[in-house]
């Protein structure tokens, strides 16, 4: 099932199914050699095409885009955001050595924003995620970072290797540092979660960068990027 706008992807770009989420492949036009993988996660329900400038523009830089299409309502439980962002660290373990790169970057809108931080705080215990800029992320629908009670860091899984296989990958590189959803997936509806606890991104070796836009619609002022940076300074 299809969980993004038919035909809205520009020319060049490829459309496939990995590891049971729908994604769009954006590969540089020009470049012989990829310097990097980048996943671009949509605020909810809105289309890939809205995010044209932001692909185009880490396709300049020679990365691959993945473009991640965040669907709220499927699926329809209360551990929607964990199950994708456990889902984006999978997708990339299997894109990984197509495009030899060893570890990725997170550019995630929104709800895309706060899923981009679950992936670094849960799913990320080899640091394969160099850096992520999350737009004014939305920690609501549940809250996750900023419930006002001490921090508790977990991490509920991770893979076996952090830098590839060995196999001659590219060093990755950081292009911020230079001038169809089904519920298949091993996070459980409640992901783990212990009731009022926050989680941690303290011990992440990734570079992390929160936008905040005070006039955000919809979002509460407890918990907004503000709130997250004030519990993870």
């Amino acid at each position: 099932k299809l969980t993004f706008i038919p035909d809205e992807d520009p020319d060049g770009s490829e459309r496939r199914t990995v590891a049971s989420q729908p994604i769009i492949i954006y590969k540089p036009k020009k470049s012989k050699k990829i310097a990097g993988l980048t996943f671009v996660l949509t605020a909810a329900n809105m289309p890939l095409s809205k995010y044209a400038s932001t692909i185009s523009a880490l396709n300049a830089e020679d990365h691959v885009v993945v473009g991640f299409f965040i669907n709220v309502f499927n699926p329809p439980r209360l551990g929607n955001h964990r199950v994708k962002a456990e889902r984006m660290t999978q997708i990339f373990r299997e894109l990984k050595g197509e495009f030899r790169v060893t570890q990725y970057d997170v550019v995630g809108h929104s709800v895309g924003g706060k899923i981009a931080l679950l992936a670094v705080a849960l799913y990320d215990g080899d640091n394969l995620i160099r850096s992520v800029v999350a737009l004014d992320p939305v920690d609501q629908s549940p809250v996750e970072f900023t419930n006002e009670i001490s921090l508790t860091k977990t991490v509920l899984s991770s893979s076996s290797s952090a830098n590839g296989n060995g196999n001659g990958d590219a060093p990755h590189q950081n292009p911020f540092n230079n001038g169809g959803d089904s519920s298949t997936s091993s996070a459980s509806a409640n992901g783990g979660r212990s009731p009022n606890k926050n989680l941690s991104l303290e011990s992440s070796l990734a570079d992390i960068t929160l936008t905040f836009t005070d006039t955000g619609y919809f979002v509460s002022k407890k918990h907004n990027a503000r709130q997250i940076q004030k519990n993870n300074p």
